[in-house]
């Protein structure tokens, strides 16, 4: 339930949890990670990020390993707009409601510059997300 906010049952948690094991193998050491993790700390944003491909951060509201201020604080340091997901936790794709998700990507791929539904000023909303 840790990862999927208590929408998966819990049979389908144990078939998933099974096929994640040869994942664990290797540990992650989230002190060390947290330390190299990128921080402008006020400054601008060193060139590699403005040279960046437009970005897209989504968040989900129930992650309990991501929380909502490391997905606003990433949004920032990368200067891209922010999706977070209402009612949902870390393993998105897992759950009930990974639609959602999905079609706020494809919104935002619609929305760039240069695709077809930009061109033709469509636009889709979404009542599963809060932006």
């Amino acid at each position: 339930a840790l990862f999927s906010a208590g929408a998966l049952p819990d049979e389908a948690v144990r078939r998933y949890m099974a096929r994640f094991a040869a994942d664990s193998a290797c540990g992650l050491d989230v002190r060390d990670f947290s330390k190299k993790l990128p921080n402008r700390g006020g400054a601008e944003p060193p060139a590699w990020v403005r040279s960046c491909p437009p970005i897209l951060v989504v968040g989900a509201e129930q992650d309990a390993v991501v929380d909502v201020q490391a997905v606003e604080e990433t949004a920032v340091f990368y200067g891209a707009k922010r999706v977070l997901l209402r009612g949902l936790g870390h393993d998105v794709m897992l759950v009930p409601g990974w639609e959602g998700a999905a079609d706020v990507i494809g919104e935002w791929l619609a929305d760039l510059p240069g695709s077809s539904a930009a061109d033709q000023g469509q636009q889709k909303g979404s009542k599963r997300l809060s932006r």
